[in-house]
């Protein structure tokens, strides 16, 4: 199969057209707007080079469109497991409070996992009727969720 052609569908969709050098039979693909996001997000080029690949093109066109390095080296997925706690507003009182010790322990959380830990292990605790975290609801939230 050879590509044809791609034409834009909508904002978000692509149609991709292929075709049999031998039978002359065509194919088409439309995508749909997260895979239409994906291919643009990852830099891909529909239909192929018209030029030999250079070394490292991919590397130097993520350094060029990327501008800041705002954030480098940190977990890409710890803002979207943040999101998904209720944010708590500054007006409302923290319901659990933490010791230094489990707060230095919830540190060694990895990034990705935390806010979610943290959520769950607040959780634990309100249920127990405690108002704050210390090692040993770690211990216990520890066994329960490494079961």
């Amino acid at each position: 199969m050879l590509f044809q052609e791609v034409e834009r569908i909508r904002e978000e969709s692509l149609g991709v057209t292929f075709s049999c050098p031998t039978c002359g039979n065509r194919i088409s693909m439309v995508t749909n707007p997260g895979e239409t996001q994906l291919v643009h997000a990852l830099g891909v080029k529909l239909g192929g080079r018209t030029d030999a690949p250079q070394p490292l093109d991919l590397t130097r066109e993520t350094l060029r469109s990327s501008g800041s390095t705002a954030g480098a080296g940190e977990c890409p997925f710890s803002d979207v497991v943040a999101g998904l706690q209720e944010p708590r507003k500054d007006s409302e009182p923290a319901g659990v409070e933490w010791t230094p010790e489990a707060r230095a322990r919830l540190e060694r959380v990895p990034d990705t996992v935390r806010p979610l830990a943290r959520m769950m292990i607040e959780q634990m605790a309100l249920q127990k009727g405690c108002r704050h975290v210390d090692e040993t609801l770690m211990d216990e939230a520890k066994e329960k969720f490494m079961e």
